[in-house]
């Protein structure tokens, strides 16, 4: 499972570069100004140059190096119960799991925004769904709650 979530944040990181490069450097150029924060309404009242399209991939890695690093010492992890000899390696398993979860969900999440960017930057159509945000608070708080209620079944 580990080497899966281990691929498939790769992947996702991976995706969101491409998104960018093929963006600043492909045919169809992209306005002199691009939309970088969008508010609550999922209207734009943020904006950039093209060259801040990098921001994403860059937070991206930054959240992709430490959730890598602080996977390395799952004793030192807080837990939503106590932990004993017998329930240590399954409370560590599932703790490594959500981890490896979280750092997908996020770098997906990074891909959807900056593609969405991207389009509304092109489509000059400035807005992004009002489902959107809700929809990946969901899908970052779903994953943290599903381990939670697997770790407390775990003790």
């Amino acid at each position: 499972m580990k080497k899966i979530l281990e691929s498939g944040a790769i992947l996702a990181w991976i995706v969101l570069v491409y998104i960018v490069v093929a963006a600043l450097y492909g045919p169809e150029k992209l306005p002199a100004r691009v939309p970088m924060h969008f508010g609550a309404d999922g209207k734009p009242n943020g904006w950039g140059g093209p060259e801040s399209l990098w921001l994403l991939p860059a937070i991206g890695t930054l959240i992709a190096v430490v959730l890598t690093w602080v996977s390395r010492y799952p004793k030192a992890f807080n837990y939503p119960v106590r932990v004993t000899r017998e329930n240590q390696t399954r409370l560590e398993v599932l703790a490594l799991e959500m981890i490896g979860w979280l750092r997908l969900d996020l770098l997906c999440l990074f891909a959807a925004i900056e593609w969405q960017t991207i389009r509304s930057a092109r489509m000059e159509q400035l807005a992004l769904s009002p489902w959107f945000m809700p929809g990946a608070l969901v899908v970052v708080f779903g994953t943290i709650a599903i381990y939670i209620v697997r770790m407390v079944r775990a003790r």
